[in-house]
């Protein structure tokens, strides 16, 4: 099997023109989305006029909703401030999220997949969790490229 590629890129202090940029300088045929709610303060990154400005660039874009983050574990973190427990129990939520794993993973076999989400730095994401998950799915046998 040919090594498959995860892409991931957080859209933190990124005009949605600077991250089309990133998108399209690695070859993203496909953005998935993996807020719970995909909508944002930041111009441009709410789902409806992100989801445009992708079509507009032969950018196909899907949003799984599931692998976001349950509001109460946002909550945690920000009452806690400590993202070792929080990742702790994203990890045990995305053991309940089997159907949306395997759709991402399916996805990831076809395109050029970069997973989505605001924080700037993977290593305090959520989708480092989706990203470690995906690549055991695959028995390693897929490069993760964090963008950003």
């Amino acid at each position: 099997m040919d090594n498959r590629l995860l892409m991931t890129i957080g859209y933190q202090g990124l005009k949605p023109e600077d991250f089309l940029g990133k998108l399209k300088e690695n070859n993203v045929s496909l953005l998935v989305d993996v807020r719970q709610n995909p909508i944002s303060r930041k111009p441009g990154f709410s789902k409806t006029r992100l989801e445009t400005l992708l079509q507009e660039n032969d950018i196909d874009y899907v949003h799984l909703q599931r692998l976001g983050t349950p509001r109460e574990l946002r909550q945690d973190l920000k009452d806690n401030q400590d993202f070792e427990a929080f990742l702790e129990k994203y990890q045990a939520y995305l053991g309940t999220q089997e159907e949306s794993l395997q759709r991402l993973k399916n996805l990831v076999e076809e395109l050029n997949c970069c997973l989505m989400c605001f924080e700037k730095d993977y290593q305090e994401c959520h989708r480092q969790a989706i990203s470690s998950t995906i690549e055991e799915m695959f028995n390693d046998n897929i490069e993760v490229r964090h963008i950003i």
